[in-house]
């Protein structure tokens, strides 16, 4: 890993900019068009995408959509919501986006990953784990299902990055599990991204040092002051350089 991955998530219902509190009542936060032509300005590199509402509807993504947000968008994409088979797959990869995720379909069919990566390479194929915390034990969310299982599997599953999203800390700002990112590690040699509770740069280092290989984050540059007032923010990349720089100095990727 020889360069900082902090990665804006942005969550989309309807074409609405959406913001949760651990995965439930998502809250009207502006246009996602807008976001990603902000992002552009602050040089991001790379942006997370998922469509909570294609997941709920069983409807599958929005292609149409997913071709004007491919169009404003400056930097590599990552898109989850509503993909149920290789064809879907091979569509998002049409309208012009880098990586697809993968949840609850992979849940329901095995094979899924391995019959997209067949067609788009691992490096394209994500699988995006929701865990939910119980003491020291993590499990997939609203399941009795340990999540062990399915990180240790990935790589032979045809997954090339892991996407692992704490439900417990969304949008919480509350600061991130630093124990299920040093578990997930211990468990598979794959990418990690973490997201869940991130509030600043110095916990960006903390999950770096942990072991992830990204930190994804979604209030942290929506929001603004102890009232939530909606702002798109990201930390100047001079600093995420420096701050980066430092946790290689205590740690090895």
């Amino acid at each position: 890993m020889l360069f900082p991955r902090l990665i804006p998530i942005l969550l989309i219902e309807n074409q609405r900019l959406v913001k949760t509190l651990g995965f439930e009542s998502p809250s009207y936060v502006g246009d996602p068009l807008n976001a990603i032509r902000i992002f552009n300005e602050k040089e991001v590199d790379e942006i997370i995408v998922l469509d909570i509402s294609a997941s709920k509807s069983k409807l599958g993504p929005d292609f149409r959509y997913l071709e004007q947000i491919s169009s404003e968008c400056f930097m590599p994409m990552t898109y989850g919501g509503g993909v149920k088979s290789a064809q879907d797959a091979k569509k998002i990869m049409e309208c012009g986006i880098e990586k697809v995720s993968i949840n609850s379909s992979y849940i329901d069919n095995p094979n899924l990953a391995m019959e997209i990566s067949s067609q788009l390479g691992n490096s394209s194929t994500v699988l995006s784990l929701d865990i939910t915390s119980h003491g020291s034990e993590f499990y997939l969310d609203n399941t009795s299902t340990p999540f062990d299982e399915h990180v240790k599997s990935a790589s032979d599953s045809g997954f090339g990055e892991i996407l692992i999203q704490d439900v417990g800390k969304d949008g919480q700002l509350n600061g991130p599990n630093l124990e299920l990112v040093r578990r997930a590690r211990s468990l598979t040699s794959l990418p990690i991204v973490y997201a869940g509770g991130v509030s600043s740069i110095e916990q960006c280092a903390d999950v770096w040092k942990a072991g992830a290989t990204g930190v994804g984050a979604g209030a942290w540059f929506v929001y603004r002051g102890a009232l939530r007032a909606v702002m798109i923010t990201y930390p100047k990349y001079k600093k995420v350089t420096e701050v980066f720089k430092q946790s290689l100095d205590t740690e090895k990727f």
